[in-house]
């Protein structure tokens, strides 16, 4: 009888310790999920603004400086020509470096971008040749010196381009350039009695430009850029003189302004 009562109370207190176990697990809460942040993805580029930057480049011009065949035909000039004491090309080549800054606004719409710009240059793009003529059994010896320089450009441009990413742009350019040139030329013999024709030139011409580019953002406000410019600011002629030894004498050398241009920048956009 003690054995039956025992037992009994054994598996009572059994069943209420797994009771009050499942309650007390029921009665607990359960702990909160954790959450990682997704990272933010990265804005889109923006081509839209106004934006100002710097470039350096480097530029280089045809060969020119020609005579003009429609100098006086006396016996004298045409002989001074045709024998070697009058040079008929001179053959200056001017190349050098540029730098300078630029400043636009573009319009993005979609994967296009359209914009403006102006640029102001400083210039070495020149060049200058010595020419020297031996003389000959019925001409004296001369030499003859010339000079051709870009001394300053500039340009104002619409662009107008494709994006083949968010973030590299496509463009041709083209419009309005201006700058100042100079040239000169003297060409002396010896004797000096022998001819001593010279003049200069120095103007501000204006002509045309058009070239293409790439640009790529940096960052959203920072993009460089790699650009080439055909610039035509048209013939400037020197009309050189002799006034002492053959005043109704001259000789005019035309130069041609076309340069190439290859240049490199950086913008920041606003």
């Amino acid at each position: 009888m003690h054995r039956l009562v025992a037992a009994s109370l054994a598996a009572g207190l059994s069943v209420g310790l797994t009771a009050a176990t499942s309650a007390a697990d029921l009665g607990r809460p359960e702990p909160a999920p954790i959450y990682t942040k997704a990272p933010l993805a990265p804005a889109p580029y923006s081509w839209t603004g106004f934006y100002v930057g710097a470039n350096v480049g480097y530029g280089w011009g045809e060969s020119t400086g020609d005579l003009d065949p429609n100098f006086p035909t006396s016996n004298n000039a045409v002989g001074a020509v045709n024998g070697g004491f009058i040079q008929s090309h001179l053959g200056v080549k001017p190349a050098g470096f540029i730098g300078g800054g630029q400043l636009g606004y573009n319009w993005q719409d979609g994967s296009w971008v359209w914009g403006l710009e102006a640029d102001l240059q400083g210039s070495g793009i020149k060049d200058s040749k010595t020419i020297l003529f031996p003389g000959s059994a019925l001409l004296v010896p001369s030499t003859t010196v010339a000079s051709d320089k870009l001394d300053w450009f500039g340009t104002v441009r619409p662009r107008a381009g494709f994006l083949v990413t968010p973030g590299v742009l496509l463009y041709g350019t083209g419009g309005l350039a201006y700058g100042d040139v100079k040239a000169s030329v003297q060409e002396t013999g010896n004797p000096i009695a022998a001819g001593s024709f010279g003049g200069a030139t120095n103007e501000t011409r204006v002509g045309w430009t058009v070239g293409a580019g790439v640009e790529w953002k940096v960052t959203n406000n920072i993009s460089v850029k790699a650009e080439y410019l055909h610039v035509d600011l048209g013939t400037t002629t020197v009309h050189t003189v002799d006034p002492v030894n053959f005043p109704t004498n001259f000789f005019d050398y035309k130069f041609k302004n076309v340069d190439e241009i290859a240049r490199g920048g950086i913008n920041y956009k606003f």
